[in-house]
């Protein structure tokens, strides 16, 4: 049975993506299907309807993958193709919006660049949208510079200008050191995604591990 034959048995049945911290979750991940980038894992969640309009989110093991007669490479297409598709997307200054994870007034040097939110509309699971190649592109564009991704949870990530560090190599480390203090103070501990932070080469259009 094709990945699409049964979204369309299953009607109001979505298939999405989500990253997770590979070194975390290394028993879940030996029972589900998932794909490694850098040192996170894509694991695919199913939402399904519920009453009042609740979202509920089941992550599909390596038993669904046998009863649906499907292969973990047609789940990765499915996320893939939804994720450039774009409509989920959310892309915005950080100062349009609230309720931002890290007080960056405590950071004065970064006060004077705009720094940008990418996650997605429901704020779940946003930071999925790294292997989104299209948007991560545009972003590129939007600065004019590569850029510092920081992961702020598994549900959004921060984009940070090059520029910030006055291209010093240091301020990577000095970033990855804010993730660090944002992870152990702000964010649950099922949130965290990563204490590293990446940068975007806008050159290559490829993400690595900065510090």
């Amino acid at each position: 049975m094709a990945l699409q034959d049964f979204i369309e048995i299953k009607a109001g049945t979505k298939i999405r993506g989500c990253l997770i911290n590979t070194e975390r979750n290394k028993a879940l991940l030996e029972e589900i299907p998932h794909r490694d980038f850098l040192d996170l894992s894509l694991v695919y969640t199913m939402e399904l309807p519920s009453p009042e309009d609740r979202r509920r989110n089941i992550v599909a093991d390596n038993s669904f993958l046998a009863s649906w007669g499907i292969s973990e490479a047609e789940l990765y297409e499915s996320v893939y193709t939804e994720l450039e598709n774009g409509t989920e997307v959310l892309f915005e200054r950080m100062d349009a919006i609230t309720g931002q994870m890290i007080n960056w007034e405590d950071y004065p040097d970064a006060s004077s660049l705009p720094l940008y939110v990418l996650t997605n509309k429901n704020l779940y699971c946003g930071a999925v949208q790294m292997l989104n190649k299209k948007i991560l592109r545009d972003a590129a564009d939007t600065m004019g510079t590569d850029y510092i991704i920081l992961p702020s949870s598994v549900h959004e990530l921060i984009l940070v200008s090059v520029d910030w560090g006055g291209r010093d190599p240091g301020y990577a480390r000095e970033l990855a050191g804010i993730v660090y203090q944002v992870n152990e103070t702000q964010v649950p501990e099922s949130d965290i995604l990563s204490y590293h932070v990446y940068r975007y080469s806008r050159e290559n259009e490829e993400i690595t591990i900065a510090a």
